[in-house]
């Protein structure tokens, strides 16, 4: 994408912030869950926990955040852990509305993951007036 107001140096500077902010995100989470599971246990649907055993769930779903995480910050095919982090954040916030107070914020992180997934995803024309390579 390039145009008058978005240089490809400016691209390239905001997808970096875009991506370090949600990789610190998940990065950050998946560390308080490792350290403070039970916290963190009663974000996640009941039929979910009626499956798998806690412990299970809370390992597996931070060690994804980690690596979703990792990932980012590397910086290659950002689109796949960016519409992943989306889909996190957004069954988070659905499942939890209850605890919309607490969750609140999850829903300027997904909007972080959602840029990121549009920006890295080369066929989205965002102005007709400029031509993107596909």
């Amino acid at each position: 994408m390039h145009n008058k107001y978005f240089s490809s140096s400016r691209q390239f500077l905001v997808a970096f912030i875009l991506r370090v902010a949600l990789a610190f995100a998940l990065i950050y989470s998946a560390i308080l869950g490792f350290f403070h599971p039970f916290e963190w246990i009663n974000y996640f649907p009941s039929f979910l926990r009626s499956i798998f055993p806690d412990a299970v769930i809370l390992n597996l779903f931070g060690l994804s955040e980690l690596v979703l995480g990792a990932w980012l910050v590397w910086g290659k095919k950002i689109f796949i852990p960016s519409v992943l982090a989306s889909f996190y954040l957004l069954a988070s916030i659905i499942f939890n509305l209850d605890q919309f107070n607490n969750l609140f914020e999850d829903v300027s992180v997904l909007g972080i993951a959602l840029a990121l997934a549009i920006l890295s995803y080369p066929r989205i024309i965002v102005d007709r007036n400029v031509n993107v390579p596909r």
